[in-house]
């Protein structure tokens, strides 16, 4: 991922000046060799001279980070960047400078700010890393969470926050357990289309009910709602039963009220069960007094897929997820998408699910700067190495000759 830039510099040598230049070209050879001191020397020296380099900023702040001067790293990146918006090498090391201030969800933000369409494999691997990071930071909330349940108990969630919890199976074989975490991951994604209102991601639900030892049985109800409202700090709370002939009972909970303050009751058939998640949204939406515009009406009421395979084996590679299980789940949604290659959900989620080659086993602190730095760094020799063998075959043999 370094970059190499001593052409430029000897370009630069006829425009800048010599002196100038070898600051840089001795800067980044430092920097290389890993005389971090002498780099900050160095691009320090070059910036007063040149305050408006985008490069040496850039690398100063590299250099910073190396040296585990957090606080300065984090500043010189989001300077570059002020300078850059958007270079994705700026984006990658400011994220991971955060990382290494153990600052989850400033290195979530930097990190789904990255575009770079020229290099789709490291795309992917920021993406990757990106679910590892949700997955401790939400781990991390969620045991400190538990740890000040006494304290949370006198604080109030914001007033427009809605966490959507796993439907209790009351089915006689207890054979819906795929279907229930299917079903709220596309309800929370069809409500989250209201701009009006919060919704807690799953993954935050899932660390807190794993927390609190729910997270195989999911058994969340209107009475017990209020308390884990409060933990994931969420006023409106979305639970209900699944039954069969794919009947749902919803109930709308508060957590500072501590009561149920609306219902619903939907069936269907199971032709038909693509229904549920626009008709759960809409509902709490009709229960709260949101008045919908036309284009959230349409977005709330999104189909996601017809296919009820394609949403089973969804929920269970939702499920291998959360077991850390990353083989299995990347199968799982390989298998939903060959059901239903338009199914957005199961495609994000295999776009965004670790594999064999990423770091973590679903534990705390999985994802640490050198794990971050290398997954990228390979990600960038596999895009070099797939452009190369894409330019030979176009060209009729290896090398062009």
């Amino acid at each position: 991922m370094k970059r190499i830039l001593t052409c430029l510099c000897l370009v630069g040598f006829l425009l800048a000046g010599f002196a100038g230049c070898s600051l840089y070209v001795k800067g980044d050879y430092k920097f290389q060799t890993k005389d971090y001191d002498g780099a900050i020397a160095d691009f320090t020296a070059y910036l007063e001279q040149k305050p408006d380099s985008f490069q040496a900023t850039y690398m100063l702040g590299r250099a910073y980070l190396e040296k585990g001067e957090l606080d300065k790293s984090v500043a010189t990146l989001k300077k570059a960047l002020e300078m850059n918006p958007g270079d994705p090498e700026a984006i990658l090391f400011l994220g991971v400078a955060y990382v290494a201030k153990a600052d989850y969800e400033n290195a979530i933000a930097t990190f789904e700010s990255f575009e770079d369409p020229s290099r789709p494999l490291l795309e992917k691997a920021v993406g990757k890393q990106i679910t590892l990071l949700k997955i401790d930071y939400n781990k991390k909330l969620a045991k400190e969470a538990v740890a000040s349940e006494k304290k949370l108990a006198t604080v109030k969630p914001p007033v427009e926050t809605y966490a959507v919890f796993y439907y209790e199976d009351k089915t006689p074989g207890k054979n819906m357990a795929a279907f229930q975490k299917a079903l709220a991951a596309m309800t929370i994604s069809n409500l989250s289309h209201i701009n009006s209102i919060q919704v807690v991601e799953r993954l935050r639900l899932q660390a807190l009910m794993e927390e609190m030892a729910l997270g195989r049985t999911g058994i969340v109800d209107s009475k017990t709602a209020p308390r884990l409202g409060r933990l994931v700090g969420a006023e409106h709370l979305i639970v209900g039963t699944l039954s069969k002939d794919i009947r749902t009972d919803t109930a709308l909970a508060s957590t500072t009220r501590r009561k149920v303050i609306g219902n619903a009751a939907l069936t269907v058939k199971r032709d038909n069960f693509f229904q549920l998640p626009g008709a759960i949204a809409a509902g709490v939406a009709e229960m709260k007094g949101i008045k919908l515009t036309p284009a959230e009406q349409s977005a709330v009421g999104k189909v996601h897929t017809k296919n009820i395979d394609a949403v089973l084996y969804y929920g269970q590679a939702l499920d291998a997820m959360d077991q850390a299980d990353w083989k299995t789940a990347l199968e799982l949604f390989n298998k939903a998408l060959q059901a239903d290659p338009q199914f957005e959900l199961a495609l994000l989620g295999r776009e965004s699910c670790p594999d064999d080659s990423s770091s973590g086993t679903g534990g705390m602190g999985q994802v640490t700067p050198e794990s971050l730095k290398n997954s990228f760094a390979a990600a960038v020799n596999d895009q070099a190495a797939a452009d190369k063998a894409k330019k030979d075959s176009l060209s009729g043999g290896s090398g062009g000759h």
